[in-house]
């Protein structure tokens, strides 16, 4: 979640990212370290995180020629059903934690 550790947060991108945020990271480290210097680039998400990746991969049809291979690992892929089953797992601990 980003800026829910107390750090300051420069910008309106604060809470719980888009898959958007992952295409735009992806390209960034793409032009940044990969394009000029011939290097490949790989990407793994984990959880939500894959979740955002495999969303970012099928709608972003520019990342099919920026990414030689992914894996996403234990995503949500029913995440109405998973945003449920967090909210309620440990009798809604993680929920009143984190909001």
């Amino acid at each position: 979640m980003r800026g829910e550790s107390g750090i300051n947060v420069f910008g309106s991108k604060v809470g719980c990212g888009l898959y958007s945020d992952n295409v735009e990271a992806l390209n960034y480290i793409y032009d940044e370290y990969c394009d000029k210097q011939g290097r490949q680039m790989f990407a793994l998400g984990f959880s939500v995180g894959g979740n955002r990746l495999a969303l970012a991969l099928g709608r972003c049809m520019e990342l099919k020629y920026k990414i030689t291979a992914a894996a996403c690992v234990e995503p949500p892929l029913i995440f109405k059903e998973a945003t449920s089953n967090i909210k309620n797992m440990w009798g809604g601990f993680l929920n009143r934690r984190a909001g």
